[in-house]
């Protein structure tokens, strides 16, 4: 005979009544605490001849009440968690009961209070209920615009509709429906198959009799639970670490053509040379100076027929300066970046192998410590204008941190005024012009190495006028204690509280 196979086989009316038979024998049981096992999972501790551990899943997938394992490390309680644990804590079970057929589960506790335990898909609650059947606590509060039965403080409990007894489940099992009715009445002989736990045998390829429901259930229950945490884990870890390394492959493309465009300085100063030299000889209207290079070979220069030969070459010369002063900035981010990309592609390629949420924590951690995680706030797509179009550059520096640069006044102010947190790094040349510096700390200003700090002053020197001199010295502070005075100039700022970096100017 084929048998219908599912995913994995549901916690459905059948084996509610199954657990609950199973949990008569813990009436009269004390509550000893609670562990909040995952954020719709939690365990309640119970003992009664001994220490037992009854979870409790409001879980759309897993929803469940049963016996299980000894629970995990226990987590943070939930509002839930802890109102429950601070209501019944102490108290004993009087009884345990299905609401008729359903997949409801009654707890009455010998206070008066109940808990309801509803296992029923996506609308699973477990509702705490006072001695007057009032709702004093939820997993889930649902109000009057969501549903026909709303679950809100104070309200007077009620069932939710019935669903029929018997699951579709089992009813795709014909010959198994009559042994299935039997579970209701105490009657049971639970099976453990590769995609779950019945009380009853379904007839499946390598099920095997198991002596507890409950426990047996719990425990598959808690194993699945415990895996999918793993990928849902993994899969949000690996998704942001994708998008790192796809910034990273976009910024290496970036500045390989920059580089090659600072690579090409001594070309742009011979055309500048040769515009200068020839350019007085050129017939007007012209939008090419046709000359011959120092290797005697003809060359076409681009030439702008509304300004002067000496405009025209300045223009050519201010190119050459820009390549030549950005060409180790350049150099040095392709190498920061490249390595930041080995590792985070490393990282990549290890996620399949971590097995534990233990292990991906430490991955996680790793990546933190490297700033891969942390958002900046700047948009990432060019069509959403990076810096809302304003010249601000970012660079990677040491230790996986960022320090952004303004490249005029606008972009000055923007960075400071607008991009700045309080607790962020703020630098500028002592006494001079120069370009605003931030360094994001993520609220963490103290642990900036100083590694960190001495490339940004060094950014700062590269780009103000002293930038030639032997030492140039750079003030930095907290963004909290830089002012722009009213009616200032923008990039115009007063700073207090500065401390100075001396570092040496470019050669």
């Amino acid at each position: 005979m084929a048998y219908y196979i599912a995913v994995s086989i549901p916690f459905d009316s059948v084996c509610v009544a199954a657990s609950v038979s199973e949990l008569r024998s813990l009436v009269g049981a004390k509550v000893q605490g609670c562990v909040q096992v995952s954020s719709r999972t939690l365990a309640i501790q119970l003992y009664w001849q001994g220490p037992a551990w009854l979870w409790i899943s409001w879980d759309q997938e897993f929803g469940r009440i049963c016996l299980g394992p000894n629970p995990p490390r226990s987590r943070e309680l939930s509002p839930f968690a802890a109102e429950l644990k601070k209501r019944v804590g102490g108290d004993r079970m009087a009884s345990i009961e299905q609401v008729g057929r359903d997949r409801v589960v009654r707890v009455s506790f010998q206070s008066g209070q109940a808990l309801v335990v509803e296992v029923m898909g996506r609308h699973a609650n477990v509702i705490l209920l006072d001695s007057e059947g009032k709702q004093v606590a939820a997993a889930k509060w649902v109000g009057s615009t969501h549903s026909v039965r709303p679950v809100l403080p104070g309200k007077t409990y009620v069932l939710p509709p019935g669903s029929g007894g018997l699951s579709p489940f089992i009813r795709r099992f014909p010959e198994r429906i009559t042994a299935a009715e039997q579970v209701f009445d105490g009657d049971f002989r639970p099976c453990l198959s590769p995609i779950g736990v019945y009380p009853i045998s379904l007839g499946l390829t390598g099920e095997e009799a198991v002596a507890q429901f409950g426990l047996a259930a719990g425990t598959w229950y808690a194993a699945r639970e415990s895996e999918r945490a793993v990928e849902q884990a993994r899969n949000a870890l690996h998704a942001q670490l994708m998008r790192i390394a796809s910034a990273r492959h976009e910024a290496i493309e970036h500045l390989a053509r920059a580089s090659d465009s600072a690579a090409r300085a001594w070309e742009f100063q011979m055309m500048g040379e040769l515009t200068l030299a020839f350019g007085f000889q050129a017939p007007a209207g012209i939008t090419q100076l046709e000359v011959v290079d120092y290797a005697g070979a003809p060359l076409l220069i681009p030439y702008k027929a509304n300004e002067t030969p000496p405009e025209n070459a300045e223009r050519w010369f201010r190119k050459a300066k820009r390549a030549k002063d950005g060409i180790a900035e350049v150099r040095d981010q392709l190498t920061r970046l490249s390595e930041d990309l080995r590792e985070v592609e490393a990282l990549l390629a290890n996620l399949p192998h971590y097995a534990s949420l233990a292990e991906l924590e430490q991955a996680r951690k790793f990546a933190e410590s490297h700033h891969w995680l942390h958002r900046s706030g700047v948009p990432k797509k060019k069509e959403d204008r990076p810096f809302e179009g304003h010249r601000v550059k970012e660079l990677a520096a040491p230790h996986g941190y960022s320090v952004f640069y303004g490249e005029n006044a606008e972009a000055n102010d923007y960075l400071t005024m607008r991009m700045g947190k309080p607790n962020d790094i703020w630098m500028h040349v002592r006494g001079n012009t120069s370009a605003h510096i931030l360094i994001p700390t993520h609220n963490q200003p103290d642990r900036v190495p100083a590694e960190v700090l001495l490339f940004a002053a060094q950014v700062s020197a590269r780009h103000s006028p002293l930038k030639h001199s032997s030492t140039v010295p750079v003030d930095y502070t907290l963004k909290k204690y830089v002012r722009r005075p009213r009616g200032g100039a923008k990039g115009f700022v007063t700073y207090t509280r500065e401390r100075t970096l001396h570092v040496a100017g470019v050669k």
